[in-house]
C-alpha cells in the first residue's frame, strides 16, 4: 500500500523557500533586490512560526478614521471593520474576545486639571491600552474605548485585571499624585464576528449598570461570556 502524504502550503513554503537560499544566506532575485528579499523571506520566516492571533492582521487605519486626540482607529474605522468582518465567512463566524471600557474619574480630572490634561489622559489610556497583545484598539468617543481581539485569542479578563493593577502607578507617574485618578471601567466577552457591531450597541447599554458599584474605587471589570 502505498501511502500519500500532502503538505499544507504553511508546511510546504518554508521547506521551498530553505531549498533557495544559498551558501552566504542570501535569497536571490536581480542583484539590487537581495538584501529586500532575503530581509522579506526571513521576516516571514520568523512570523510564519507565531500563533495565529500574533500573525493576524488588521486592516490600516487612514487618516479619515483615525482619531486625532489619541491616534487610535476611530468609530468610523469600527464601522468599516464590522462590514469587512460580516463580508469575509471565515472570519464571521470567528469568536473575537472584545471589551466596552469607559473612564472612571474622568470628569473631575478634567474639571480640575483642564481640557489639556484631559486629552494626555485620553493619549495615557489609549497607549496603555494598545500595549495589550493582538488586540486592536478604538476609541468610540468621549472616553469610551473598544477593544478587538484577533480571532484564536485568548480571553481579555486577565490581561484587563492586571492592566488594573498596575495602572494607578502608571497614571500618577505621568501626572503626579496630587489629580483625580482616572481609572477604567470594563465589561468583557466574547462575540461572533458577524454581530461585532451589535455586541458594541449591547455593552455600550449595559456598561451603565456598573456606574453604581463601587467596588475598585469604581473600576469594576466584568465578564459577560459569549454574545449571541
Amino acid at each position: 500500500t502505498t501511502e500519500i502524504y500532502t503538505l499544507s502550503l504553511h508546511d510546504a513554503l518554508p521547506i521551498y523557500l530553505a531549498s533557495q537560499q544559498d551558501p552566504q544566506g542570501f535569497f536571490r532575485a536581480l542583484g539590487p533586490e537581495v538584501p529586500w528579499l532575503t530581509g522579506l523571506v526571513v521576516n516571514w520566516l520568523q512570523g510564519a512560526s507565531k500563533p495565529f492571533a500574533e500573525r493576524f492582521l488588521w486592516p490600516s487605519p487612514n487618516e479619515g478614521n483615525t482619531d486625532r486626540k489619541t491616534r487610535l482607529a476611530g468609530f468610523q474605522y469600527f464601522l468599516e471593520l464590522c462590514d469587512l468582518l460580516k463580508g469575509c465567512p471565515c472570519l464571521a463566524s470567528s469568536t473575537l474576545p472584545f471589551a466596552f471600557i469607559d473612564l472612571v474619574g474622568f470628569r473631575a480630572f478634567n474639571n480640575q486639571c483642564g481640557q489639556d490634561a484631559g486629552d494626555q489622559a485620553l493619549e495615557c489610556c489609549a497607549e496603555a491600552l494598545s500595549e495589550l497583545p493582538a488586540v486592536k484598539i478604538v476609541r468610540d468617543g468621549g472616553d469610551e474605548f473598544l477593544v478587538i481581539g484577533a480571532p484564536t485569542r485568548g480571553p481579555l479578563l486577565p490581561d484587563l485585571l492586571s492592566h488594573r493593577e498596575a495602572w494607578p502607578e502608571r497614571f500618577f507617574a505621568r501626572f503626579g499624585k496630587d489629580v483625580p485618578l482616572v481609572r477604567m471601567r470594563a465589561l468583557v466577552g466574547y462575540v461572533k464576528g458577524s454581530h461585532l457591531r451589535d455586541a458594541r450597541e449591547i455593552f455600550g447599554r449595559r456598561i451603565g449598570e456598573l456606574k453604581n458599584i463601587k467596588e475598585n474605587d469604581g473600576a469594576v471589570i466584568r465578564d459577560v461570556g459569549a454574545i449571541a
